[in-house]
């Protein structure tokens, strides 16, 4: 497979931009973005995945141009932030339209995905806390995304111990029986749709 990339301006127009615009200057391929979103819907729905629904990573690009322009391609948010929440919402994304995916939830950010009727995706236990504390009588919201852990894959090579992404000291979700737990609770408390996330890296 080629990994060769085509320049999407012509070398003289680059010189152009910077003059008008200045540098640093970024730019972004509406084409070239949207051919990436299609290929990847088109590869899970042809593996069998009709209802496959990509969530894109608002931290990646916070750009709202950029967003707008995946939202209309059929993409949700994944949130990660209360700024990532409002960025959504002046969007237009409510709903299913937002997976709220969170490290070290502040009650206040909690509060906003849930007035967003955002997906929640609890990466600690100790959110499930903070939910059932805040929804109070409601108890859970019928749907429910849960972060596990699994224990495998490794961080880094460097040894960065600040951001383990992989294996079992990752910051990132419940260990197999925690989350086992976290479930028991969810759907004692309401709860009766389940997602679940993880994330590995260099198995």
């Amino acid at each position: 497979m080629s990994t060769s990339k085509v320049l999407p301006v012509a070398p003289g127009d680059l010189e152009t931009l910077a003059k008008h615009y200045g540098t640093p200057l970024q730019l972004y391929d509406e084409k070239t973005i949207l051919d990436a979103i299609s290929r990847l819907y088109s590869a899970f729905r042809s593996a069998g995945f009709k209802c496959f629904r990509n969530f894109y990573a608002v931290k990646a690009l916070p750009n709202p141009a950029i967003l707008s322009l995946v939202k209309a391609a059929g993409c949700g948010f994944d949130c990660s932030s209360r700024t990532e929440l409002q960025i959504a919402s002046q969007l237009g994304a409510r709903g299913d339209d937002i997976m709220y995916t969170s490290n070290f939830t502040s009650e206040a950010d909690l509060r906003l995905a849930l007035q967003l009727n955002a997906i929640i995706n609890i990466d600690d236990v100790s959110v499930l806390d903070t939910l059932l504390r805040v929804r109070g009588k409601q108890g859970c919201p019928s749907l429910l995304c849960f972060r596990l852990n699994p224990g495998v894959g490794k961080t880094a090579s460097d040894g960065t111990q600040s951001n383990v992404l992989g294996g079992p000291q990752s910051k990132f979700g419940m260990s197999s029986d925690v989350i086992v737990e976290a479930f028991k609770r969810a759907h004692a408390a309401g709860a009766r749709r389940f997602g679940i996330h993880m994330m590995v890296r260099d198995l």
